[in-house]
């Protein structure tokens, strides 16, 4: 069992090697635990709160929204009457057959346009336009939904991490005084060796379920982060550069082909 246990542990740690190599592009070295982890809300409402406000998903969602507006009120616009202001002006110097001539020249044109009949196709974009908005409404509802059920789901698994943190220590903390109990009674022959080894992997198992918990309530607080749409370079405070797209706007749009 010990040996299948080795095999089994080595496998899991060489694909957790290759993962981290894919998505760091190096290879883990005595890499230490984080000392200290992101600050957290300190209910699950103000989690859910922050979420709908930075949620990426509902954000893109809001704004398809917004968007579905605006092209019905476009759509509507083009049964309005239509009224257009033009100005001009110019100024002639020359000679004419009695000497010099000016002319001076100024207009205004006020011009209105009234739909009378389009065969019903405007008619029929209108409403296309109001169903996609309502559409769209539904949507961010939906999405609003789907993202306070993460919160819900990553909040509790955080909390229940926190407290199989709490239990194991326990755990470790009766395994450590069983132990010494069981070789106490074996020094006097009331206890077997294979009580202590017993005992020893006991304990073992309560440490290594701890190594576990903990690394469960990283990803947990991470995984909150995420939800709340606060997983990102400047929340977290990575040391490295932003990308910055006005910086590349800047570069390229004076150029005249546009690479």
């Amino acid at each position: 069992r010990s040996q299948t246990d080795t095999i089994q542990a080595r496998g899991a740690l060489a694909s957790s090697r290759a993962n981290f190599i894919r998505v760091m592009g190096y290879a883990p070295e005595n890499l230490p635990t984080p000392a200290n982890t992101p600050v957290l809300p300190d209910t699950l409402e103000q989690a859910i709160e922050i979420a709908l406000a930075n949620n990426p998903g509902i954000i893109s969602a809001r704004n398809r929204q917004l968007s579905s507006e605006e092209d019905s009120d476009i759509s509507f616009g083009q049964l309005l009457p239509e009224l257009s202001l033009e100005a001009s002006t110019s100024e002639q110097e020359g000679l004419g057959f009695a000497g010099n001539a000016d002319l001076n020249e100024d207009q205004i044109t006020l011009n209105a346009r009234i739909p009378l009949y389009q065969a019903g196709a405007e008619y029929s974009r209108v409403r296309e336009s109001k169903k996609r908005a309502s559409q769209r409404k539904f949507e961010l509802q939906d999405r609003e939904r789907e993202v306070r059920e993460a919160v819900t789901q990553a909040w509790e698994n955080w909390q229940t991490s926190n407290a199989t943190i709490k239990s194991t220590q326990d755990s470790i903390r009766a395994a450590e005084i069983a132990l010494d109990g069981v070789r106490q009674e074996q020094l006097y022959g009331a206890r077997t060796v294979l009580d202590v080894l017993d005992a020893e992997q006991e304990l073992f198992v309560s440490r290594v379920n701890l190594v576990r918990a903990e690394r469960n309530r990283t990803v947990a607080i991470y995984n909150v982060l995420a939800t709340m749409g606060k997983l990102t370079i400047h929340e977290l405070g990575v040391e490295t550069k932003l990308y910055d797209p006005k910086e590349h706007y800047n570069d390229v749009k004076y150029q005249p082909i546009g690479f």
